[in-house]
């Protein structure tokens, strides 16, 4: 929370509306450990005519599995 983490350059968003799955990779820190990998996933959409990606969660908010978009 709190911290900005590039997933992709603006070129890799598809503009023609449909989302597409990037990873979160990042560092991780905590009370033991201090990795660099995968924390997760979003999907990024631009529609037409837009400037800023839509951010749409990966993860079900339910269980927390990763969902595919169709």
């Amino acid at each position: 929370p709190g911290v900005w983490v590039k997933v992709c350059n603006l070129t890799q968003v598809p503009t023609d509306g449909t989302p597409k799955r990037f990873k979160i990779v990042a560092e991780k820190v905590d009370a033991w450990t201090h990795s660099i990998g995968e924390l997760g996933s979003i999907y990024l959409r631009l529609a037409a005519g837009q400037t800023v990606p839509l951010a749409l969660q990966a993860a079900c908010p339910h269980v927390g599995c990763i969902v595919t978009y169709k």
